[in-house]
Parts: structure tokens; sequence; C-alpha cells
């Protein structure tokens, strides 16, 4: 559930995901006319769906690159991933539109294990490899 291959499959799919729901906010937003109210929920579901997208796309970053992660920054990944999957099936069913509080939560978290690694990877170029290294037994 929260191996590199999974989690990389599963970040692929809530982009798609993502995608999706930035398609329907953006449709919805132009052609369903029922008020103001309905209009900024539409552009705030927007708003959401395209941070939850960035979000998907750094977790997809973070398990396609060179990075060497621990099993507890899996699990974050993992978790934030498996939540915007939880976030699209609920928009879907319910209509509901878990808010840009959510979406920012799980951007910033993913955003700052990205901009973390980064800052180390650069600050040690030479524990930076093409091939992982092997553990010993």
């Amino acid at each position: 559930m929260f191996q590199k291959q999974t989690l990389k499959i599963a970040s692929a799919i809530s982009i798609v995901l993502c995608t999706i729901g930035l398609l329907i906010s953006v449709l919805g937003a132009f052609f369903i006319e029922n008020g103001e109210t309905t209009a900024i929920s539409f552009f705030l579901g927007i708003i959401s769906w395209s941070l939850l997208l960035w979000s998907s796309v750094i977790a997809y970053k973070l398990c396609i690159g060179n990075y060497d992660l621990y099993e507890s920054h899996y699990r974050k990944v993992g978790y934030c991933v498996y939540a915007i999957v939880v976030t699209f099936i609920l928009f879907l069913w319910v209509g509901l539109v878990l808010g840009i509080v959510l979406s920012l939560i799980i951007f910033a978290t993913l955003r700052s294990l990205k901009r973390n690694l980064d800052d180390w990877a650069s600050s040690h170029p030479d524990f930076l490899a093409n091939e992982p290294i092997e553990k010993e037994k």
C-alpha cells in the first residue's frame, strides 16, 4: 500500500481524477447559472482541484525521481494521494467539494517534503547517484 510502485500508480490515477474534477468544476462554473453562490462554489472548486492536481504531480515526481525516501516519507505521500482519491469519490457521489483548506493542507505537506529533499540533495551532492545504493544485509 505504501510501496514506491504502488504509490506511483496511485499518484498517476490521482492526476487523472484531479483533471476530471477540474474539468467538471470548470464546466459547472461556465454552464450552470443558478446564482452567485453556485458560481463561487464552482470557482473555489477550480482552485481546490488545481491545488490537488499540483499535489498529485508532486507526489508522482517523488515516486519516480531519484529520491531515496524513508518508509515514513512514503507513508506521508501515500496518505496524501489516498486522501485525494477519497476527495474525488466524495465529490462525485455526494457533490461535496471538501474545500480549499484540505487541498492547501495536502499541497503544503507534499511541497514541503519535496522542498526538504531537494534542499538536502543540493547540499549533499555526493549522496546522489543514478542507481540506488545496495543496503548491507
